[in-house]
């Protein structure tokens, strides 16, 4: 049989480049293609309509939903899930991400660990808890879930469960990963594992999930390349904003603080905390005050919330390929690495003992970090008594003023300490303010972020470092040993510079100079002073200020007034921003507030002009002035409403309609006048005024001159306007000072947020384990309110049980996990819910459930039970919210038996259905019903007594005469009494070692726990129905209606006869002849019958012998088939021993033959 005829593939990497080649080959160009168009347009007519049928299928399939893009400036970490059954490698995978993103070593994971993945790009890796409220609150704040799955074992009930919750609470990204493949000796056995756990993923996520392999550890850590393509992954992972996320913000939680005053614990050590939450917002905006639920805690209301500088900030935009070591950030408080905690008003910086190591650095400059921390170190007084020893200096270079009122400190004992000495003492002043507010401690972790206003060529060394660092590591060591003294001058002028001292915009040579001497600008500044030192800097360049001020070109009364200083500094973060951000000015050597480059004088931060004007250079003012500046300014008042008004109205005539106002417009319609409108001959486009409306909107179109002729779509349209929207909405924002745009919008998602809550129950800080995270769910508008959710339910397909109304559930909705009695229901025709005892075996229903409300169209998960004792599935349910209604009216039918006592005609009397007339009353017009199937009215109720009628009874019409053996039966609807019943999950409450949190048991769970059986009720069990069985009179037909009858409808029925027939009463006699062959016939027959008889008995002897042969026959061929399989197995077992120690190396196989060897020779 020939093989199959191979097929190019006409899609893909191969096809690609095989196209390209050949238009290389054919010397087809896109330029070509678009100079002539036809040229290379479809040549049959069918096959461009299929193309473009396809091409619209392929565009409506690519749409979707858009939604408001919310995303900040800088967004908040990313959130990697890893989750996975115990004991299949979730720990180790962190600690490998970890040790890949920053080269550092992870002990013990716990908590959340954000680190730098990238100059974009950061993570937070999240160790799923294995318990069910672990797992319900994972799948609401994971951005991409890693499913470890044993590849040794196969999937797990954990692994579905938790897809199933994410499917549920929204669906975000999943990669598989497997671990222990490690295990498999056989390679197809390995990759036929592989191949059906690979589709049975398929099967549940979608084809062509990721799935990823690590195939074994080395060392206690996967391997290193399998690793990284890992890694590369999650660094480029995209991910859809989920619509429950976008509406509300929310927290995870990173570290916990009790600031409980301790009076109150001494006293009551049981009393309500005040805890301090701290994390990265997420989502959308959240405000002071806001009700926010904490998932298994409850609900609270924010007390304070502050943003605090970032714990793990994005590095730097540079270009650069990689990250540095410095920039290779780890934050994990509650995992104790990192060694930085951020608080409200304090850095606290945790160094173990074993790395502080003060003697024996033999002379090794010390960074700023060290120098920081010596500082801390050899401090003798303690923070209060050194606050009342300290002074303070009101101006810079004035004396200091101590507590007492003395001063001491002048500017002669400044000058005469020189240069080097009061740079140290700057040094030291800095360093111990940046040590009470904060600032200093997180530049000694991540001090190149701060970028000086001029790069100097230590730091493009250093920055070459690192480049070369990513390549080859452990270069830097080596090459940075002397950079400790140099990296203290560069951070000293970057605190002068936060706090107004700027460096003189000299030259960069003298700038240059003084780095490699070790100082800074300031003490060429102060050498020239004669002696005055700082108290000389504001006497620097007078004359050159007052001329500048007095003069043309700088009239700024402003800065006269308030003073350069107030101006500059208003201007000047912006500029210390943008310089630090690698700024042409800063490469430049211009100082804060240098305009045009020129030097005025001593240019420092308190001598710059305002930055927000534009001054003019004395050379474009020339223009101005004279013949030729009258002239300029007559044609200038023409412009004004009081010039002349019919040079405008000649000015407009002559301008192009196209055109707008201004001296631009009037360019475009001088040129549009010259050229005119004009088409390219081989394109077909036409420019000009027709043209540019014939082309569209250009600024709509992303693929430029392509797309010129396409029309705008609705999708478009929709992007667009949602687009602007959110862009006016931002500049409107953006105009506002950042502490009414606070008030206003809240503190926006990304930032690192300090939350306090008061009131929080103790067993939250007792009982707390780092490994549960917390998670901060903000609250909409009413989500705080208890009331009667309708939700569209289904029993899973793989929970064991059906659900009994009724029964306890605990339900996952929103951030909030609640125990409820649902009752179910269906819905009639008429919109009537109908009760249900059971939910439905293999169909939706409607679950009535009493609790928080949720907005409709929120994912809803139930389970039965939270202690994780069930062996099989756990999700008993899952739904979604579809309306909130304050009354929802279910029904129950009610069957009502009656029997009637005596009847005329149509009317009957009916007893034993009501107790009391007030009841009849009720039901007066309703509908009854005979088991015959006749129909009836309730008419009215009878007085007792009347008729024989006991209270209770009525007359009823029918629509036949009934009889007296029928049962007449209502069937009504009465609407039942919704519990109302509401518990809260407060699993984090309570002991992970001890029983954990308890809620409502089922009624089966109790009767289990108390040996109790069902009651059983003597009516409710089945019994054999027995029933007399019923005579019915004969039909009878008058005789005057039967003559009447035709004779096809007269009854055919003949009476009994009374008397016998002839037939039955006559005798018959034989003759003699008659009788004889009778006789003989008789005889004949008995002896046929005894040769049958005989005949059966010998052919039965027969087929018992030989049944008796065939048992023996079967007994012997049994015995010998099972002789021949256990030797048959025996020989299989030898082969499959044989091939196993083969498979072993053969050391053992050499060993047998050496020692058979050995024996042979004995």
């Amino acid at each position: 049989m020939a093989g199959k005829e191979h097929r190019k593939s006409k899609t893909g990497k191969k096809a690609e480049k095989r196209k390209a080649a050949d238009k290389k080959k054919r010397g087809v160009t896109d330029e070509q293609r678009k100079q002539n168009p036809k040229a290379f347009a479809f040549q049959s007519a069918n096959k461009a309509k299929a193309q473009q049928a396809r091409s619209a299928e392929r565009e409506q399939r690519r749409l979707h939903a858009p939604l408001l893009d919310k995303a900040a400036e800088e967004p908040p970490p990313f959130v990697v899930l890893v989750q996975g059954p115990p004991g299949v490698g979730k720990s180790t995978l962190i600690r490998c991400l970890v040790k890949h993103y920053t080269r550092q070593n992870l002990s013990d994971v716990r908590g959340p660990i954000t680190v730098v993945a990238g100059k974009k790009r950061r993570i937070t890796l999240v160790e799923c808890p294995s318990d069910l409220c672990g797992m319900m609150d994972a799948a609401k704040y994971a951005d991409l879930v890693l499913l470890l799955v044993d590849g040794s074992f196969g999937f797990e009930m954990e692994t579905f469960e938790f897809l199933n919750l994410l499917q549920v609470h929204g669906f975000p990204k999943v990669m598989g990963v497997l671990t222990h493949l490690d295990g498999f000796r056989d390679a197809s056995r390995l990759k036929k594992t592989k191949k059906k756990l690979k589709q049975r993923f398929w099967t549940e996520i979608y084809d062509g999930a990721k799935l990823f392999y690590l195939s074994g550890i080395q060392h206690g850590k996967y391997l290193k390349r399998e690793v990284l393509n890992l890694a590369r992954f999650i660094s480029v992972m995209k991910h859809r904003p989920l619509t429950w996320r976008l509406a509300h913000p929310y927290t995870l939680v990173d570290r916990l603080e009790d600031v409980t005053p301790r009076e109150l614990l001494r006293a009551n050590p049981k009393c309500d905390r005040d805890v301090i939450l701290y994390g990265y917002l997420r989502g959308t905006n959240m405000k002071p005050q806001q009700r926010v639920h904490i998932a298994g805690v409850g609900d609270f209301t924010i007390q304070e919330l502050d943003s605090l500088p970032d714990p793990c900030p994005l590095p730097d935009t540079v270009k650069r390929r990689g990250l540095n070591d410095k920039e290779r950030l780890l934050y994990a408080p509650m995992a104790d690495v990192g060694g930085l905690l951020y608080d409200k008003d304090a850095v606290y910086i945790d160094i173990p003992d074993w790395k502080v190591q003060y003697t024996g650095d033999s002379g090794r400059p010390a960074d700023e970090g060290e120098a920081m921390v010596r500082q801390l170190q050899a401090a003798q007084q303690p923070v209060d008594e050194a606050l009342r020893r300290g002074k303070i200096r009101l101006f810079p270079g004035s004396r200091a003023i101590g507590e007492d009122g003395s001063t001491e400190g002048g500017y002669d004992e400044e000058s005469e300490s020189g240069p080097d000495d009061e740079d140290d003492d700057e040094d030291d002043d800095d360093g111990s303010d940046d040590v009470e507010d904060g600032r200093m401690r997180r530049a000694a972790l991540f001090g190149d972020q701060a970028v000086p206003l001029q790069q100097s060529e230590e730091d493009a060394s250093e920055d070459e470092e690192d480049d070369a660092e990513e390549e080859e590591e452990g270069s830097e060591d080596q090459e940075a040993g002397g950079s400790g003294r140099r990296q203290l001058q560069q951070a000293s002028k970057r605190r002068r510079l936060s706090d107004g001292r700027a460096v003189p915009s000299g030259s960069e040579e003298e700038e240059k100079e003084d780095e490699e001497d070790g100082g800074d600008g300031d003490s060429d500044e102060d050498d020239d002073s004669e002696g005055m030192g700082a108290a000389a800097r504001w006497k620097a360049g007078m004359a050159a200020r007052t001329s500048a001020f007095f003069s043309e070109r700088a009239s700024d009364l402003a800065a006269f007034v308030y003073g350069k200083r107030a101006v500059a500094d208003a201007a000047g973060d912006d500029d210390f921003e943008e310089a630090a951000d690698g700024g042409a000015r800063a490469n430049d050597g211009k100082g804060l507030g240098d305009v045009d480059g020129d030097d005025d004088g001593g240019g420092g931060s308190e001598d710059t002009l305002d930055t927000c004007r534009v001054l003019a250079r004395p050379e474009a003012l020339t223009s101005w002035r004279g013949d030729a500046g009258a002239e300029t300014l007559a044609a200038l008042r023409n412009r004004f409403v009081t010039g002349d008004w019919a040079e405008g109205q000649r000015r407009a005539e002559a301008r192009p309609a196209g055109s707008d106002g201004g001296s631009d417009g009037d360019e475009g319609g001088s040129d549009d006048e010259v050229f005119g409108d004009f088409e390219d001959l081989e394109t077909g486009e036409k420019f000009g005024e027709k043209g540019a409306a014939a082309g569209g909107d250009a600024d709509g179109d992303e693929d430029g001159d392509e797309g010129a002729g396409d029309e705008e779509t609705y999708y478009d349209a929709l992007k667009r306007e949602m687009a602007a929207r959110q862009a006016a909405t931002r500049s409107l924002l953006d105009g506002l000072d950042p502490m009414t745009r606070l008030a206003m919008e809240g503190h926006r998602p990304g930032a690192y947020v300090r939350i306090r809550f008061i009131g929080l129950p103790c067993e939250l800080v007792t009982h707390h384990d780092p490994r549960r995270p917390l998670l901060i769910g903000g609250l909409g508008q009413g989500e705080e309110k208890l009331g009667m959710m309708r939700v569209r339910f289904k029993r899973h397909r793989w929970f064991p049980k059906l659900l009994k109304c009724r029964d306890p559930l605990v339900f996952s909705v929103g951030w909030r996990r609640f125990q409820s009695l649902p009752v179910y229901a269906t819905e009639d025709h008429n919109r009537r819910l109908r009760m249900l005892k059971y939910s439905p075996e293999h169909m939706h229903c409607i679950a009535t459930v009493y609790g928080p409300l949720a907005p409709p169209n929120s994912g809803v998960a139930a389970v039965q039970r939270l202690d994780g004792q069930l062996a099989s599935w756990r999700i008993a349910g899952t739904g979604v919210v579809t309306e909130l209604d304050a009354d929802v009216r279910v029904v129950k039918k009610l069957k009502l038996v009656g029997t009637p006592f005596k009847i005329h005609r149509h009317t009957a009397f009916v007893g034993g259905m009501f107790n009391s007339a007030l009841e009849v009353a009720k039901f007066e017009g309703a509908s009854v019903r005979t088991v015959s199937g006749i129909r009836g009215t309730i008419k009215k109720a009878l007085r007792p007594g009347v008729g024989g009628s006991k209270d209770g009874a009525f007359r009823a019409t029918f629509e036949d005469k009934p009889l007296l053996s029928d049962i007449v039966f209502l069937r009504a609807w009465v609407a039942l009494d919704l519990p109302r019943f509401y518990n809260p999950v407060t699993n984090l409450e309570a002991e992970k070692g001890g029983g954990g949190w308890v809620g409502v048991r089922t009624v089966a769970d109790l009767r289990r726990a108390l040996g109790v059986g069902a009651p059983r009720s003597s009516d409710s069990l089945y019994r054999k129905i027995e029933r007399a069985p019923r005579k019915f009179n004969p039909l009878k037909v008058p005789k005057s209606l039967q003559a009447a009858l035709p004779f096809k409808t007269k009854p055919k029925l003949e009476p009994a006869r009374k008397r016998k027939t002839l037939e039955q009463k006559r005798a018959v006699v034989l003759e003699p002849g008659e009788k004889k062959a009778y006789t003989l016939l008789q005889q004949l027959n008995a002896i046929r019958n005894e040769k049958a008889r005989k005949r059966r008995e010998q052919s039965a002897r027969r087929h018992e012998q030989y049944d008796k042969k065939k048992a023996a026959e079967e007994e012997w061929r049994t015995k010998y088939n099972k002789e021949e399989r256990k030797k048959r197995y025996r020989e299989a077992g030898q082969v499959e021993k044989r091939r196993e120690l083969g498979a072993q190396g053969g050391k053992a196989a050499k060993g047998a033959k050496r020692r058979k060897a050995s024996t042979g020779d004995e």
